[in-house]
């Protein structure tokens, strides 16, 4: 296990590097850093913020960091020379950011507005209202044509990533959705809830596919793994849970476990059912 100290404040936001050489960290002591993600080694100090800095990522090819700041920008540096390439002038506090997957642009989250950026240029391509309730969650679909948005008040919202336009709103969680991920494949999003729950959606439609709810405390974060196959997600319980997305592989995992035929209240809580599979011959 590696231990990481050299901020003096909360560490709000962790990127690995594409290629799981390097750490990068946001704090509240209004830097952010970047880490031998092997020995643990600090390599770089990024101190151009002025104010806490809320949230990290590297690009795509992980030639490029951006980082969100209180200060209302948000900044794209070298993470190998720690030079500064980009200030991005933001209309208010800057808590999100994503890259689109083939790092041309940035996505930046400042209260109820999202921002699409050009990350060569600087030059702002979009900028669009989120609607009355903050944003607290971003990411884009891995072909880069659509952005989600987790909000406040407890939705979810597909938009076209280059005109701002909002085709799909997700309602069905009772608390603020914290974090939003599309699946590797883009036919899917997860969203991660203080309600306790994580929900699977559909990304065409929006319809609900799965309530996740193993959890005893607020869902922080939800990931799928790169074929799609399973969910992980975080927990303010202390906990990660890993769930297979594939009903047919969680039928082949349940018969494996058990010597008996499942309860229908099993099959609703594990296999996501409302009734039970048929035994195999």
């Amino acid at each position: 296990m590696l231990s990481l100290s050299g901020h003096t404040d909360e560490v709000k936001g962790i990127a690995f590097s594409p290629d799981g050489t390097r750490l990068a960290t946001a704090s509240h002591d209004g830097t952010a850093k970047v880490w031998d993600a092997t020995s643990g080694k600090e390599l770089i100090t990024l101190d151009g913020h002025i104010g806490e800095v809320w949230a990290i990522a590297f690009s795509p090819d992980g030639t490029r960091l951006a980082t969100a700041s209180w200060d209302k920008t948000a900044r794209v540096w070298d993470p190998t020379t720690g030079k500064e390439l980009l200030t991005l002038l933001c209309p208010n506090v800057a808590f999100r950011l994503a890259f689109s997957p083939d790092g041309t642009r940035l996505a930046t989250v400042s209260l109820d507005q999202i921002e699409v950026w050009d990350v060569t240029s600087g030059k702002e391509v979009l900028r669009t209202e989120s609607g009355p309730s903050a944003v607290l969650g971003i990411a884009f679909s891995p072909d880069g044509t659509r952005l989600a948005t987790a909000k406040q008040d407890g939705t979810t919202t597909v938009r076209d990533a280059t005109s701002g336009e909002e085709f799909l709103t997700l309602s069905g969680h009772y608390g603020q959705v914290l974090r939003v991920t599309f699946s590797p494949n883009g036919t899917r999003l997860a969203t991660a809830s203080e309600d306790g729950t994580a929900k699977v959606w559909d990304a065409a439609s929006g319809m609900e596919l799965l309530v996740l709810s193993g959890h005893n405390g607020q869902v922080t974060g939800a990931a799928f793994s790169p074929d799609g196959k399973r969910l992980a997600t975080a927990s303010e319980d202390a906990t990660v849970q890993v769930y297979l997305m594939d009903v047919d592989e969680l039928i082949k995992l349940a018969r494996t476990r058990i010597t008996r035929s499942l309860t229908v209240e099993e099959c609703r809580q594990y296999l996501h059912r409302e009734r039970c599979p048929l035994p195999t011959p």
